[in-house]
């Protein structure tokens, strides 16, 4: 039986920051370092909105890295599959966000040695390892990469071999494909072929399916993306597509303190909720609610959301 919701695959860094929304580096006189990468930040807030996860990454063999994996493991994640390689160094990224909300990142990673997740291999988990869950998320962080892609791909294959269903979460980042825009949606589509469920932004639903209107982009997936796809909308309502039928999740009002890290936890919310046997559209204001929750509050472990705090909000 399993004793996972979900099995994540993705990449795991540090990230510098001002701790405050539309603050810029060099605007601030502190900053703060906290575990980031999308699938790291999707892991911590599965966890603290009811779920029960398990992680499969690599670090960098330095304090850094041990200090994420600690991180995770003391908010309960499952990190068997979470293992240092020597010789490599735990990447780390620094943000900064501008008056009007724009955010930039620049990445410091040293070639050839601070591509942990690189050096996975497909053999190196095992099927029994698989079969503890009932969902396996892929992300593009585990995608873009050459060195990485078909070992996610080939897990997500066995997934759906061995009965575990698969989730796809686009999360694009143009500047870390090297092929480009046109290699990523080569890739983002086989994936989605995979894909019993997909969440994503309007962004990405514009990518993958080519079409620049949101609604457009919701039909085109209503045709020829899984059969459950959601789909956010910055302050709008999101999309919400069951077995080709479209409807609407509602937006949540709320004031912004720091929205990195928005959609990692709309799509924890998401799958914390469904996995627990909940419907989709009941998930989906699940998902709405804790991300509304999560860009209040300042980019710190103990400040996401918790499944208490979530039904709470929607209760009132």
């Amino acid at each position: 039986m399993a004793d996972l919701d979900v099995i994540a695959i993705g990449s795991i860094m540090a990230e510098i920051s001002p701790p405050n929304n539309r603050t810029r580096v060099t605007e601030t006189e502190s900053l703060v370092m906290v575990q980031a990468g999308s699938a790291t930040t999707f892991a911590l807030a599965f966890q603290k909105l009811g779920g029960k996860l398990g992680f499969i990454s690599r670090l960098g063999l330095d304090e850094v890295g041990e200090w994420i994996r600690q991180s995770l493991e003391a908010e309960g994640v499952d990190v068997s599959e979470v293992r240092s390689v020597p010789g490599q160094l735990t990447p780390i990224s620094l943000a900064s966000v501008d008056a009007s909300g724009k955010k930039t990142f620049a990445y410091y990673r040293f070639p050839g040695y601070s591509e942990p997740l690189g050096t996975l291999k497909s053999e190196e988990v095992s099927d029994a390892y698989l079969q503890r869950t009932v969902m396996f998320d892929l992300t593009e962080s585990s995608l873009r990469s050459v060195d990485s892609r078909e070992v996610g791909l080939e897990l997500a294959r066995r997934c759906r071999a061995l009965g575990v269903k698969v989730c796809v979460n686009p999360n694009y980042r143009p500047t870390a494909w090297k092929g480009g825009q046109s290699e990523a949606v080569r890739v983002l589509k086989e994936a989605m072929e995979l894909a019993d469920l997909a969440i994503m932004n309007g962004e990405e639903a514009s990518l993958i399916s080519g079409e620049v209107d949101f609604d457009r982009a919701i039909a085109w997936l209503a045709v020829n993306g899984p059969s459950l796809v959601a789909v956010t909308n910055g302050e709008l309502p999101a999309a919400l597509i069951v077995d080709g039928r479209v409807s609407e999740i509602p937006a949540i009002p709320t004031e912004v303190v720091f929205d990195i890290g928005a959609g990692d936890t709309f799509h924890a919310g998401f799958l914390a909720h469904y996995t627990a046997g909940n419907d989709p559209q009941t998930s989906g204001r699940f998902a709405a609610q804790a991300a509304a929750l999560k860009i209040q509050r300042p980019p710190l472990i103990d400040q996401l959301p918790t499944r208490a705090e979530v039904l709470a909000a929607l209760g009132r």
